[in-house]
């Protein structure tokens, strides 16, 4: 059974994922529904700086899990 934990951390990381992927795409594609225009650009810079490090930390997830996986202490009974 996969450790609940790194499950739980994943799934963050991908909820964070697709929720600044989403912002992004309504600021890029339908600026007008954003009601104050003034910082737009900073925000897009904010998002993608949030998306890269969300996108960063799901990988480096992947990258270790292995290393990272704890066993349910049950399973070699």
């Amino acid at each position: 059974m996969k450790n609940n934990l790194f499950e739980a951390v994943t799934k963050h990381y991908e909820a964070e994922i697709a929720r600044h992927r989403a912002t992004l795409d309504l600021y890029l594609n339908d600026p007008v529904a954003i009601a104050d225009h003034s910082t737009i650009v900073e925000e897009i810079v904010g998002l993608v700086n949030k998306l890269a490090s969300a996108e960063d930390s799901l990988a480096t997830m992947n990258r270790y899990s292995e290393d990272m996986y704890i066993t349910d202490s049950t399973e070699s009974l």
